[in-house]
């Protein structure tokens, strides 16, 4: 599947942006052993992030949308999660995963005692995501979260990556661009544009 177009890594008093890239010998390696900064290398001039460059220990990463039924997002983060256990400095971190209770099962089958489980019924696009899932989170304590999706709760203010798979929407907008009923479309528009534009900010 295609990679994402960019990660955004947000922290309470900086912002900066990591366009995700392949390694050229493996186009399934997502992360590679190099510092995450943006000093250019000398075979890559596009700054990029990894999970193994951060200093911090527990990560968590938000697994709710998992596996192909969940669509492209569903796909990427289970890619995500299957290439990222075999990461050569993967257990000198710990990695947490939120994931939707229904999928536990395929999940923890998927990917077997690699990571910690914390099953939730806090669905995406939801009141309880913007309400609830800040205080789920804060409870775990973690040094990072990554996101794998735009909606990350506003209220959720600590170090924080987000993955955005797609920016359409952000330049192009109208009932063209949707099969979805027309009423609904320019709520829905708006609130994705609010959310995006807090989260980047």
């Amino acid at each position: 599947p295609p990679t994402p177009i960019f990660f955004l890594l947000h922290s309470p008093k900086t912002i900066f942006f990591y366009p995700a890239r392949q390694s050229s010998q493996n186009k399934t390696h997502l992360f590679d052993n190099h510092n995450s900064s943006t000093e250019s290398t000398s075979d890559d001039k596009t700054p990029y992030f990894n999970y193994t460059s951060l200093t911090m220990k527990k990560i968590i990463i938000d697994a709710r949308l998992y596996g192909p039924v969940k669509t492209g997002i569903g796909r990427y983060t289970q890619n995500l999660l299957l290439a990222l256990k075999k990461l050569p400095d993967f257990k000198k971190y710990d990695f947490h995963l939120i994931v939707n209770t229904a999928d536990l099962s395929q999940i923890k089958k998927d990917l077997g005692k690699s990571f910690t489980y914390h099953p939730t019924n806090i669905s995406h696009y939801s009141l309880l995501e913007q309400l609830v899932l800040p205080q789920f989170i804060s409870r775990l304590k973690p040094d990072l979260v990554h996101f794998t999706h735009f909606n990350k709760p506003v209220l959720y203010s600590k170090t924080s990556v987000i993955t955005i798979h797609d920016l359409i929407k952000h330049f192009y907008k109208g009932k063209k661009t949707t099969t979805k009923n027309p009423f609904f479309y320019w709520p829905k528009y708006l609130i994705y544009r609010l959310i995006t534009e807090i989260n980047i900010k």
